[in-house]
């Protein structure tokens, strides 16, 4: 499908849910998140970051509602000890921590997942958390694109 995604300057001070990448079964989605900054000059901070899909409909079952019937789709967290999903980690799970309350210059890294049969939907989850500072974020910028194995 080759299909590319970007959003940049992102404001991260709580949970935060990139917008739904459009994949194909098959293909290898290269993820990059780049953490320019953290401000509020938090004691501690931390950055988790982890890739979901959604399934696509099999069979007549419908597990990935479309967007117009507002339905919460059924994310999956994309684990390596998940023994559906972990395996197509090409590189492995994100850090445990991207970037922490001492990033003075941009950190990016990058992941790659081979797309299940049943997946048609990923987006990426990003979890910051902090301790003291004035209304602590991180900014980032995420990247992704899809190529046919």
């Amino acid at each position: 499908m080759n299909n590319n995604f970007l959003a940049s300057n992102i404001k991260v001070p709580s949970a935060f849910s990139s917008s739904e990448i459009m994949v194909e079964p098959g293909e290898i989605l290269s993820v990059s998140v780049m953490v320019e900054s953290v401000s509020g000059a938090p004691t501690t901070a931390s950055l988790a970051a982890k890739l979901q899909v959604a399934p696509i409909e099999y069979k007549g079952y419908s597990w990935n509602t479309d967007s117009v019937s507002g339905t919460q789709r059924p994310w999956i967290d994309v684990a390596v000890g998940d023994t559906y999903l972990g395996h197509l980690l090409i590189d492995g799970a994100f850090p445990a921590s991207l970037a922490d309350q001492n990033i003075t210059t941009p950190r990016i890294v990058t992941r790659r997942f081979k797309v299940p049969p049943l997946a048609q939907i990923v987006r990426v989850v990003l979890t910051p958390t902090f301790s003291g500072g004035t209304s602590p974020e991180f900014r980032v910028t995420i990247g992704a694109s899809t190529d046919a194995p």
